[in-house]
């Protein structure tokens, strides 16, 4: 009998270690977001104001890239691709929690007129141990 209450004690607190060692590693997590303020038109340029949010657990000390994808829709339109570009090589250092601002150029973009923007991208950067 005693050794039947021993044995679930010993299994329930390997379950247990096991979750809050998973739970650890999955909370120490990488993730750099880019969020995009503004979009607009500026002498023959397209104007994307935005900052990269280290929402991760790491510091972020590099980005190797940025791809975006900018979309317009007007007042009873469906979204279409405007425009779209890749940045590479920017010098951050974010520490959890931190943002830093850029204001990125698409030169000679076709001029659409709209009333709606988004911005869909993806980011490629390196963090610290």
């Amino acid at each position: 009998m005693y050794w039947k209450k021993l044995k679930g004690i010993i299994c329930l607190v390997v379950i247990v270690l096991t979750l809050v060692s998973c739970t650890a590693s999955a909370l120490a997590a990488p993730h750099l977001e880019w969020c995009t303020t503004a979009v607009y038109y500026d002498g023959g340029h397209l104007i994307i104001k935005g900052y990269f949010y280290n929402s991760g657990t790491r510091i972020i000390d590099h980005v190797n890239w940025l791809n975006l994808k900018v979309y317009f829709r007007q007042y009873d339109s469906d979204w279409w691709q405007a425009a779209g570009g890749s940045w590479y090589d920017f010098n951050v250092y974010l520490y959890p929690g931190d943002s830093s601002y850029y204001t990125l150029r698409i030169i000679n973009p076709p001029y659409y007129p709209f009333n709606y923007w988004k911005v869909d991208g993806s980011v490629n950067y390196h963090y610290t141990d």
